[in-house]
């Protein structure tokens, strides 16, 4: 009948669950094909949350750091944003990553381990260290910084309380840091006892964007019909 259906994927973006048969052109290009579909798929509709961390990143390089709340459901397109954003950051501003995963035991401070590993770092890597002198060790390691920094933890409502407790660390801290803090989340899973919840709203609003990523529009959604078909 010509009806078209998607679904979200992961860390992946969105995929079609059914048959296209036939699709209306309209004026204008969208993509070189299914290709080109798949690969920009979770970008469509996202040029301003693209903005958006770009200016936050701006302030960070002049020394003004920011903390970047990207929330949205499973599969919406988070890591993709993150990826495009995170290639296009210039050469000089070095960008390092963490993820929470969904463990029984959560690993304590993973993204900061990830991060530690990164750099090689022996001093955050020290399992045995308090976890305040980790974070004060940290915190020297951005402030003696000349350049920009991105730091991205990923899926923060899968995090320990550890982890917790280091998002609000810096983010109270982050206005005198060259550095730009990507936090990702699903927000659909953050009930009200989530711990989560209370860190992000102890988070410094003079120094902290939100971005809630929503779903494709029918517009967005036809044009991947649209690719899709062509391809």
């Amino acid at each position: 009948d010509g009806s078209h259906y998607i679904e979200t994927v992961p860390r992946r973006g969105y995929r079609f669950t059914a048959a296209l048969d036939t699709v209306a052109r309209e004026p204008g290009g969208c993509f070189g094909g299914a290709a080109g579909a798949n690969e920009d798929a979770a970008l469509l509709e996202r040029g301003p949350a693209l903005q958006t961390l770009a200016r936050d990143l701006a302030q960070a390089q002049s020394g003004r750091g920011r903390v970047a709340l990207v929330a949205g459901e499973a599969g919406i397109g988070k890591s993709a944003l993150l990826e495009r954003f995170l290639s296009t950051t210039r050469p000089e501003t070095e960008v390092v990553t963490g993820a929470c995963d969904a463990l029984f035991t959560p690993r304590p401070l993973g993204p900061l381990r990830d991060i530690a590993m990164q750099w090689n770092d022996a001093a955050l890597l020290d399992a045995g260290s308090d976890r305040h002198a980790l974070f004060s060790t940290l915190l020297q390691r951005l402030r003696e910084r000349r350049t920009a920094i991105v730091i991205a933890f990923e899926d923060m409502h899968w995090a320990d309380e550890a982890t917790l407790d280091l998002v609000k660390f810096l983010g109270r801290r982050i206005a005198q840091l060259p550095v730009l803090f990507i936090v990702t989340y699903r927000d659909d899973e953050l009930g009200v006892e989530h711990p989560l919840r209370g860190v992000l709203g102890d988070l410094p609003r003079a120094s902290t964007t939100r971005i809630a990523l929503e779903r494709l529009s029918p517009a967005a959604v036809e044009t991947l019909a649209r690719a899709s078909a062509r391809g």
